[in-house]
This record gives structure tokens, C-alpha cells and sequence, in this order.
């Protein structure tokens, strides 16, 4: 990969509407890595990328399979959503792009791909109704609800007999002090979806961060409704990426700190909890700025391949 990267990251980001600064090239190198991790090779593949976000996953897998593949990227997030560019920008770009032609986007959830009948008990119609190979989670699971949406996924995906999941996402606790906001940062705001009323509809201007299970928890899912871990393992994110800055910096802004003072439903118990981790987050930062490493890191990101047991 090292030889062919140059050329990849050139092609990917002439396809994608951000300007080529270190934080968007970091996406796509961290992308490329994840692919390499997972075994991702050229062929006549047909891929489904649940929770593809602005679709960074999904154009650099297309350029994985090469010109015989395909990618349907899938998110439940209104177009509107994102900055500085919103989802709805962000794939218009990609499908005029050069690898336009081997991905398309749909709003929705992977019940609608996958089992369009909505019959739960036809594992038939839901196999019909998938013809993919493999599917992505990169970086999407965080942003369920519950363990039991989770669980479902993998149910749903299991029995519309999808070989493979191609799995990403942050490994939940830090391995270097850097990394400390952005443990606590997610910790703060999946207790805040914790406090929650159920069944809400979702927001376009709510934090993405929900359930935030560690990965090795999401694995444990995985595995409880048949799937087996066939190959795992751990990566750095690239130090230009900025996620873990940014949730850091998001938990300790005023937003959320009057997101969840507004918030009715809530105890003064959790309010005085959620002030207790705001002020863990903002010490943790400050500590990390202060020191040789100037700025919060992002957490390790587990990989895994799944397959589905026989």
C-alpha cells in the first residue's frame, strides 16, 4: 500500500468536496489502513456500508474493489446534516466523481436494504433482498441507540445471510494520557443518551455519540447471534486526525452544557454527574495542551473481520 497511497489519496480526495488539509487527508489514510487491516482486495464484490456518514468509507472502498465492484453506502441521517459540508453535499460530490459510478447512497436503515418486506421470519426474502458480499461498520456503531439496536443489526444481517462484516470503531479506553479527553468525552455523552427518554426522534442538532460501547463489547454482540471473529486487531489513528479534539472540545463548549441543563427529563443527580465529567474532560485537555503533545489524540480504533458461523 505504501508504494500505491500517493496515488490513492489523490485520487480519493479529487473526489471528495473537503480541501485536502491534514485533518481530511488523515480520514482517508486512516480508511485506507482499515482496508489493508481487513483484507480488502480487487474484485467483482458488492459491499453494504451501514452508517456511511459523508461516505469517506464508502469511496475508499470502491477504490479497494476496483472497477468490478460496488458500494451501497446507507445512513439514517437527514442530507442536511454535516459541516462544514453537509451529508447531502458530500455524496452529490462523490457521485459526480471519477468513482461515482461504483457506489450509490440511500437514506435509511439496513432493514430497509435488507429486508424491504419487513418480515422478520422470511429469512428467504431477506437473503433475495441482499446480494451483498460483505457489509462495513466503520466508525457507525457509537452512534446507536442501545446494545439491543446493535444486537438487531447483527441479527438482521446474519439472517439475510451476509458472509461478512467488515468492522471499525474506537477501542473505548485510552492507552496514552492523549487519549484521555476523548475517552471521557464519549463516556460524558453516552451517559447523557443513557438519561434519555426512549423512542425520541432523531435530531439533526444532537451530538452524534450514543451508546458508545467499548469494541471489544460490540465483538461480544457480534459473536452472541452467530458471528465469528475471524481476524482482530488494533490500530493508531493518524495524529492528524481530529475526532477525539473535537469531541473533547464539544463536551466542555457551552452547547452541551446547556443541552442537557435544558434538558427536563433529567435528575439533578445526572446534571450534577454530567457537570463532574465536563470538568474531567476540560482538566484531562488541559493537561494534554499543556504538555510536549499540545493536542487530545484520538483513541486506538479495533478492527475486526467477522464471518458468519456455519
Amino acid at each position: 500500500m505504501a508504494d500505491l497511497q500517493p496515488t490513492t489519496l489523490d485520487e480519493l480526495l479529487s473526489c471528495y468536496p473537503a480541501k485536502p488539509s491534514k485533518a481530511a487527508v488523515a480520514k482517508f489514510v486512516h480508511r485506507l489502513a482499515l482496508s489493508k487491516a481487513w483484507g480488502v482486495a480487487q474484485g467483482p464484490k458488492r459491499l453494504l456500508d451501514i452508517g456511511c456518514g459523508q461516505g469517506e468509507c464508502s469511496l475508499v472502498m470502491a477504490s479497494s474493489l476496483g472497477p468490478t465492484g460496488h458500494v451501497t453506502g446507507i445512513d439514517v441521517a437527514p442530507p442536511d446534516y454535516g459541516s462544514p459540508f453537509t451529508i447531502g453535499q458530500a455524496q452529490e460530490c462523490i457521485l459526480k466523481s471519477a468513482l461515482g459510478s461504483r457506489i450509490d447512497f440511500r437514506r435509511g436503515d439496513a432493514e430497509a436494504v435488507l429486508n424491504p418486506a419487513g418480515d422478520a421470519h422470511d429469512d428467504s426474502r431477506a437473503s433475495a433482498a441482499a446480494p451483498f458480499d460483505a457489509a462495513i461498520l466503520c466508525h457507525s456503531l457509537w452512534y446507536f441507540d442501545s446494545a439491543e439496536d446493535i444486537r438487531h443489526l447483527f441479527s438482521l444481517l446474519a439472517k439475510a445471510r451476509v458472509p461478512q462484516i467488515y468492522l471499525a470503531e474506537w477501542k473505548g479506553e485510552a492507552t496514552h494520557v492523549q487519549q484521555e479527553p476523548h475517552s471521557l468525552a464519549a463516556r460524558t455523552q453516552a451517559f447523557l443518551h443513557s438519561q434519555k427518554p426512549t423512542g425520541r426522534p432523531w435530531s439533526v442538532v444532537e451530538a452524534n455519540v450514543r451508546a458508545a460501547f467499548p469494541a471489544a463489547d460490540i465483538l461480544q454482540m457480534a459473536e452472541a447471534v452467530g458471528w465469528r471473529t475471524a481476524s482482530k486487531g488494533d490500530v493508531a489513528a493518524p495524529t492528524d486526525m481530529m475526532d477525539g479534539h473535537w469531541e473533547a472540545r464539544y463536551v466542555v463548549s457551552d452547547k452541551f452544557k446547556s443541552s442537557f441543563e435544558a434538558e427536563d427529563s433529567l435528575s439533578a443527580e445526572a446534571k450534577e454527574k454530567l457537570d463532574m465529567y465536563v470538568e474531567m474532560v476540560k482538566h484531562n485537555a488541559a493537561i494534554v495542551e499543556r504538555s510536549s503533545f499540545t493536542k487530545v489524540e484520538c483513541m486506538d480504533v479495533t478492527w475486526a473481520v467477522l464471518q458468519l458461523a456455519a
